[in-house]
């Protein structure tokens, strides 16, 4: 019994996994070459009560954008986001507000991307980029920030199974909110990064994430975020493979008493995103096609 006691012990730390260091911090470099897939759909509603009206001041702005493309990173910036693309369009199309957006004109053709400039500028040397497949484009690359997927994950987390939780680091959220003078404090908010799991994409084993974030009870602030995300169990395979984000934000503001032009008026926007990013390296197969009946946005709903 003496001797049986001590196996046990070890037979039993001997079945516990193994813990699995996962990095999340990737950085870009100017060369990489990606076969990326965006679907996006973008609204934001505007709402302007003015004390005494029946009913307040309403626009929407919609956008929605389909493109397939090679994608080789030009340049980046000191964290590794891309700061200079290339895009060479396979499939683009698009609509602003309901209209569809003439887009033809830049298939087969090379479209740069300078996205340290804001808003980001798009030019193609051979036909000229119009001002909607601009707007098109920026919609999905937009201008390039410090912001890492690792200021919310960790740079590196180690994993022992599925189901493993952990909450997400919001500071650098906050410090983005503030410059776009929005006070929400790490306090306001609350969320979950959970690891669901190994799975492949294209034959790449990958790891699959899902992060949600949101605010608690405030009047005047309401954000929901989330996402699925799958990262290349290989460092060197660079950045998440597939992203899908469903977002929705609602600002509401009264404007002060000593507004001259709208004094005590109710503002609120609302801002809706939902996305799917595909991002295969070069080298990878192309993005198995959907079956009939099913899409890319089964997996979203990003």
């Amino acid at each position: 019994m003496k001797l049986l006691l001590p196996l046990l012990f070890f037979a039993l730390l001997s079945a516990a996994p193994a813990a699995e260091k996962v990095v999340f911090d990737r950085p870009l470099k100017p060369g990489a070459v990606y076969d990326c897939t965006i679907r996006a759909e973008q609204s934001s509603r505007y709402a302007f009560q003015m004390p005494g009206a029946d009913n307040p001041v309403v626009k929407l702005e919609t956008v929605s954008v389909s493109l397939a493309a090679r994608l080789t990173v030009t340049a980046v910036n000191p964290v590794g986001n891309p700061s200079g693309i290339r895009l060479e369009i396979r499939s683009f199309s698009g609509m602003l507000n309901g209209v569809p957006v003439a887009t033809k004109q830049l298939l087969n053709h090379a479209v740069t991307g300078h996205l340290s400039k804001n808003p980001a500028v798009f030019s193609c040397g051979k036909v000229p980029v119009s001002k909607e497949a601009a707007a098109l484009l920026s919609a999905v690359f937009r201008p390039v920030s410090d912001s890492r997927l690792s200021d919310m994950t960790g740079a590196v987390r180690e994993l022992k199974e599925k189901g493993d939780s952990w909450a997400p680091s919001v500071e650098a959220l906050c410090k983005t909110l503030a410059a776009r003078k929005l006070s929400v404090t790490p306090r306001d908010l609350s969320g979950e990064i959970v690891y669901t799991g190994n799975t492949e994409l294209n034959r790449i084993p990958c790891r699959q994430f899902r992060i949600h974030i949101g605010t608690g009870q405030r009047a005047d602030y309401d954000f929901r975020f989330k996402a699925t995300l799958l990262l290349p169990v290989d460092p060197a395979a660079g950045p998440a493979l597939k992203v899908t984000r469903d977002a929705t934000e609602i600002v509401k503001r009264t404007v002060p008493r000593d507004n001259p032009f709208a004094s005590g008026a109710d503002v609120e926007l609302i801002s809706k995103d939902s996305t799917e990013v595909i991002l295969l390296p070069a080298s990878a197969a192309a993005p198995t096609p959907a079956r009939s009946g099913g899409n890319a946005w089964d997996a979203v709903l990003r």
